[in-house]
């Protein structure tokens, strides 16, 4: 049961890595181009990351590139910013495919993609290995959902066990997210035991919330020994996911209302919770890129100019 829970986390995590490297392979180009040229707007700049981040299925792949273009003097702060933004709704598809049980076409979508990427022809080839990858990513998927059925028969006390605070959960959603690098796969892992009926709806969201946050320690990392555009870009990202969290706690309740009138499947609300979670934030936060930029400046260059006063 053990194995076979961490065999389909594992798959899962390797389906999400051989998509993006896949997509990455295929779009890098046409990706770093498409920051360059569409970002010059905070709205163009959002439309941009949700569409890149749709493409690479990856937010972390596309915070750290967005740092790599701010670090190379490509972009600047404000238009990182407003591109990673997007990127965070962007990245709610993944959770979006797998609420509409795709799991359960993985084997044909891994045939289909493996199939077409033994063909001659380049395009077909880049075509079957994005299939291939996302049928790997759909096979863990399924995995951790039959792994997690026999908990079933017990899921009142881990029901139970996972009432927690929301702060607590989402503190657990960080951790998973930050040790396994991929928001996606706590989303998935989440989604896995939600669809069990091994958590509730809000333990889920609160996971799927905190996991968000814990993503953006990536860009934390790539930041590192990078000019300082590139640092307040990598730590805009984290405060962003970070206040987002935050101002949600007060509206809890309402926001879970809201949730549960988008669908009768559990997993559907939760998708969707992500989405909208995500939604607001960018709404709430893209209009103020300008005080944000200042504030980063001050954090930042104040930090600096004591280190060399020191």
């Amino acid at each position: 049961m053990y194995i076979q829970a961490l065999g389909g986390l594992a798959l899962f995590l390797w389906g999400v890595q051989l998509l993006s490297s896949s997509l990455e392979r295929s779009l890098g180009v046409t990706v770093k181009k498409l920051l360059y040229k569409i970002t010059c707007t905070p709205w163009r700049g959002l439309l941009t990351g949700i569409v890149v981040t749709m493409l690479l299925q990856s937010s972390s792949l596309t915070s750290v590139t967005v740092v790599g273009l701010v670090n190379a003097r490509v972009i600047s702060l404000a238009q990182a910013l407003a591109v990673i933004i997007g990127a965070n709704v962007g990245t709610t598809v993944t959770g979006q495919l797998l609420s509409f049980e795709l799991h359960q076409y993985a084997l044909p979508v891994f045939v289909v993609g493996f199939g077409l990427s033994l063909l001659p022809v380049s395009t077909i080839r880049k075509i079957g290995s994005s299939l291939r990858s996302f049928g790997v990513l759909l096979l863990g998927f399924s995995f951790m959902v039959g792994a997690f059925a026999p908990f079933q028969e017990d899921k009142v006390s881990l029901v139970l066990s996972f009432q927690e605070s929301n702060f607590t959960l989402m503190g657990m959603g960080f951790a998973w997210s930050a040790l396994l690098q991929s928001s996606s796969a706590a989303m998935g892992a989440a989604m896995a035991l939600l669809e069990n009926g091994v958590i509730l709806l809000p333990a889920a969201v609160a996971l799927t919330i905190g996991a968000d946050v814990g993503t953006s320690v990536t860009a934390l990392i790539a930041s590192i020994r990078t000019i300082g555009a590139a640092r307040k870009t990598a730590l805009g990202h984290f405060f962003f996911n970070l206040f987002s969290a935050l101002l949600l706690l007060p509206f809890w309740n309402v926001f879970l209302y809201l949730a549960r009138l988008t669908s009768l499947e559990e997993t559907r609300q939760l998708a969707n919770a992500h989405t909208l979670y995500n939604l607001l934030g960018a709404l709430l936060f893209l209009p103020l890129i300008p005080l944000w930029v200042y504030l980063l400046d001050y954090l930042v260059d104040k930090k600096r100019i004591k280190k060399r006063s020191s």
